[in-house]
């Protein structure tokens, strides 16, 4: 879980949703898609490329939300988050040194046993859930959810408040607080 403080545009919203489901893009491909001409297709996966939010140029892939909207590059742009990690993603090899360079450029980060939903909030006036495949059900393809200012974008903030009060703050040298 983690909050960003920064929003994408309505267009940008939707070329990153439509670049999602693309498997890598160009301009032409992109304007086909969302219905608009080519030059402001071009513009908005550079966009897209300089927030952080896509890679290459062209074709452009999308990064998945939870790698683009909380890493080190939001980090080195002025963007202040706060990221809720499992204790289980902490023993994976390097991202526990992943995720104390982000805390040293300010990232605000606190762990738990479990989470109950993967989630990334924006403003307190956006929420994507990401992708994720969904074996259980037989889905291959991930899917992920936008959740604009409703009850529902509520209670994802409360929930994230509730889990953030309960987790333990991690310290720079990767030792969590008791």
């Amino acid at each position: 879980m983690n909050e960003r403080l920064d929003l994408l545009s309505g267009a940008e919203q939707q070329a990153y949703r439509l670049l999602l489901r693309m498997a890598g893009a160009g301009a032409d491909d992109l304007a086909a898609q969302a219905g608009i001409d080519t030059g402001e297709a071009t513009a908005l996966l550079e966009s897209l490329r300089d927030k952080g939010l896509a890679t290459g140029g062209p074709p452009f892939d999308a990064l998945p939300p939870d790698v683009a909207l909380g890493e080190t590059p939001a980090l080195t742009r002025g963007v202040r988050y706060r990221a809720i990690y499992e204790r289980e993603l902490l023993e994976k090899p390097g991202e526990l040194e992943s995720i104390l360079d982000a805390i040293g450029l300010g990232e605000q980060s606190r762990t738990l046993p479990t989470l109950p939903v993967r989630l990334a909030i924006a403003d307190r006036a956006l929420a994507i859930c990401p992708p994720v495949p969904d074996a259980v059900r037989g889905l291959g393809e991930p899917t992920a959810a936008v959740i604009r200012p409703s009850e529902l974008l509520d209670a994802l903030i409360a929930l994230f408040e509730s889990y953030w009060e309960r987790a333990t703050p991690l310290l720079p040298d990767g030792a969590a607080e008791e």
